[in-house]
């Protein structure tokens, strides 16, 4: 009998949890779908492999393809959007000041560079390998990544051609979504010297 209780019990919490997996992958694809609406952009319904990946919205800002959609990193989904550069674009990581962005301080390559923005910089830590990169963060760019300060765990990684920004949770507020294009397309579209870094 304590068998069948414990075994019922299992079960029940079992559904629960792909009872709210299900929500919220029904929230995010709702969410997606009306910022897509509402900014006349193209909806992309999740591919059914593998399981559980997200709807994205695809568009161009300032003649830069960026991407809208959510992911999940263990098991906390998170918000990104990413834009791909035409050229070589600068190297970057901007991390905000959380146990988020200590924790893969390791992961990053490169020196400490500031801004010379102190409410920028009191929020955000960035690396890079040269230190020209710094001048992808203008002045626009850094309010639009200051913005998202109000979010957490908020990470901007940029490679030479991709740029990829996140922040923890399915973000529905779509100003934040917005902040973000503005951000990682500015970066994608900021051209990096050819020269080699010294």
């Amino acid at each position: 009998m304590i068998e069948l209780l414990v075994i019922g019990a299992t079960l029940l919490v079992a559904a629960g949890a792909s009872g709210a997996q299900a929500h919220r992958r029904t929230r995010a694809a709702r969410v997606l779908a009306h910022y897509a609406h509402t900014r006349e952009l193209r909806l992309i319904p999740a591919p059914k492999r593998p399981r559980g990946s997200s709807p994205r919205v695809e568009g161009i800002h300032e003649d830069i393809v960026f991407t809208v959609d959510f992911y999940r990193l263990g098991g906390n989904l998170r918000s990104r959007v990413t834009a791909t550069g035409k050229g070589r674009s600068p190297q970057l990581v901007v991390a905000q000041r959380s146990s988020f962005s200590r924790t893969f301080a390791s992961a990053t390559n490169g020196s400490v560079r500031s801004t010379e923005d102190a409410a920028f910089d009191k929020a955000f830590r960035v690396t890079c390998p040269a230190a020209e990169d710094i001048e992808a963060l203008g002045a626009d760019t850094r309010k639009d990544i200051l913005f998202l300060d109000a979010r957490s765990d908020v990470w901007l990684d940029a490679n030479g051609s991709r740029v990829v920004l996140s922040w923890a949770g399915i973000e529905t507020n779509p100003r934040f979504f917005d902040a973000a294009r503005d951000a990682v397309c500015a970066i994608a579209a900021a051209q990096r010297s050819d020269s080699p870094y010294r």
